[in-house]
């Protein structure tokens, strides 16, 4: 049982991400945003035209568009309702926009690939991603050094303190 419930943890995220892929007339992107009531692609290829290509909305609330793109690394958004600029959170890999926010970054290669992760500058990505079929957690490991005597402990025997990570 616990095997199956830890292979389920893995395959979850895989499943989550439907991340940008190649379609038969160019890069397929899809945003979930069922309650939009307009949705455009905006990015590096069509010079951040908030409102220069609009997508589709199919009947689950997941919007669509099949872009032509030549090879080389774009970064991009979503614009939702004309006002929202959201990065793709299907794609985990982004470059800082400048603004405070951040662009979602693909690569589309000579033979006609994606590949995430290519970007321009660093990535930073979600707790767990896929890249060309890998599967990467991030696992971090935060030791402190032992407490001091010093410091009173709490009835369960712990330092009472608090630290805040940045």
């Amino acid at each position: 049982m616990i095997k199956r419930l830890f292979m389920l943890f893995l395959l979850f995220p895989v499943v989550l991400f439907a991340q940008p892929k190649m379609g038969n007339n160019g890069v397929l992107f899809e945003f979930k945003a069922p309650n939009a009531n307009l949705v455009y692609l905006a990015g590096e290829f069509n010079n951040w035209a908030p409102t220069g290509t609009p997508m589709e909305k199919t009947k689950d609330g997941i919007w669509r568009i099949e872009y032509p793109l030549k090879p080389g690394t774009y970064q991009y958004k979503f614009v939702v309702d004309g006002k929202r600029w959201e990065s793709d959170p299907n794609n985990p890999f982004v470059v800082d926009d400048g603004y405070g926010g951040v662009n979602s970054v693909l690569t589309v290669t000579e033979d006609g690939k994606i590949v995430l992760g290519q970007g321009k500058k660093h990535f930073v990505p979600t707790d767990d991603y896929d890249v060309n079929g890998k599967l990467y957690l991030n696992i971090i490991w935060h030791q402190h050094q032992p407490g001091r005597q010093d410091r009173p402990l709490d009835r369960y025997g712990f330092e009472a303190h608090g630290r805040v990570h940045g």
